[in-house]
């Protein structure tokens, strides 16, 4: 299924990199969809191994792993690197290469802040977790009913006029966006009206309920906004050094991780304990084609183009550790007794085959993804 609105988003988020940066993003081809969408989901189910997660309904493969984590007084630091085999909105061109990415929030989509006031610029607004998953910020409904009727029953009511599916609440104070999360940990935007305009896309700040916090810096470059250093209140910090126009390390100081590539693609992590990742891709392309983990097992994988819709889905078609091979299949919009559904199978290496069968996104009026049986 095609998303019209998320092309008109692409093209505004895009524009507006071009226009205040002053420099020209690559362009970017691929629409997300309920079969392309990167990150992670309560709403899907993956079959896991190695840090491996291949979405048993869409055939994507990601992998998300904290390189670094600082723990202390107040929100923990944490540098996770996540891969996705299709690309987040904006993430595509990152400084880890294809797939590949790291950083600690971003917003997609144009918005201005204004005397408390949120106003989108463009149709659909969309946070970005650090795992690559979009996550849409939309009007609470029960605010607006609210405010249709009259008001709110009692004066001390608070009730957020904008909020996630994942019940954060969204909203501007003064001149700067504020992502709250049910731990009531807020998520700073750079402000509307500060010089660097493209600030107010990624989180600056990040403030637990007893004021505890994080300031992340950034550095500009090949027009986007790159994390540099990520200062705690209480003393912890982590440096993101760059060479050329990739990532080559994050460190507390004492220890580090270090990142080395081939050509424009990630191939190894190293970390101080001696152990690595390595990894290699098909044809040259963002798909994983072999993985070599720090215990030195290797897991191939191989792919297929599943042509559906008039829209080209790379999906995962066997993977295997050793001798052992689980092998994935995908029928699209099967017409059976629960409506029209989607079927993966799985033939595992144990000699049983796994059926799943999924709603089809045409058959939920919400959009949602829900597994039926296995």
């Amino acid at each position: 299924m095609r998303h019209g609105y998320l092309i008109g988003l692409l093209a505004a988020a895009l524009l507006f990199f071009s226009l205040e940066s002053g420099a020209q993003p690559p362009e970017i081809s691929e629409e997300p969809d309920f079969y392309s969408s990167p990150g992670q989901s309560a709403t899907r189910d993956y079959e896991v191994s190695d840090n491996l997660q291949v979405d048993t309904f869409a055939g994507t493969l990601q992998s998300h792993s904290n390189d670094l984590v600082l723990s202390g007084t107040g929100p923990d630091i944490v540098v996770q690197r996540s891969y996705n085999s299709v690309p987040s909105v904006i993430s595509e061109y990152s400084y880890m290469g294809p797939g590949w990415d790291i950083h600690f929030g971003r917003i997609v989509g144009l918005y201005t802040c204004s005397n408390n006031a949120l106003s989108f610029q463009t149709v659909k607004l969309f946070f970005i977790k650090p795992d690559g998953s979009q996550v849409q910020i939309l009007p609470n409904e029960l605010y607006l009913d609210n405010n249709n009727s009259g008001g709110f029953e009692e004066a001390y009511d608070y009730m957020p006029e904008y909020v996630t599916a994942e019940f954060w609440r969204a909203e501007c104070r003064g001149d700067t966006l504020v992502l709250t999360d049910k731990t009531d940990t807020d998520y700073f935007f750079g402000a509307s009206g500060s010089v660097e305009l493209d600030r107010k896309q990624v989180v600056v700040k990040v403030e637990d309920s007893h004021g505890n916090y994080l300031d992340i810096d950034y550095q500009l470059a090949n027009a986007f906004l790159r994390p540099t250093h990520v200062q705690a209140s209480d003393g912890r910090s982590v440096e993101l050094t760059y060479t050329g126009n990739y990532l080559t390390s994050v460190s507390d100081g004492t220890v580090g991780v270090t990142y080395i590539y081939t050509g424009q693609h990630l191939s190894q992590v190293d970390f101080p304990e001696g152990i690595n990742w390595k990894y290699e891709y098909k044809d040259s392309t963002r798909l994983l084609s072999k993985v070599t983990t720090p215990l030195g097992a290797v897991v191939d994988l191989e792919w297929d183009n599943y042509l559906f819709r008039n829209k080209d889905y790379p999906v995962v078609t066997s993977k295997c550790i050793g001798e052992d091979c689980w092998g994935y299949t995908y029928e699209r919009e099967y017409n059976g007794s629960n409506g029209i559904v989607d079927i993966t199978r799985i033939n595992t290496p144990f000699g049983t085959r796994e059926e799943l069968t999924h709603l089809n996104p045409l058959s939920v009026s919400n959009g949602g993804i829900r597994r039926l049986s296995t």
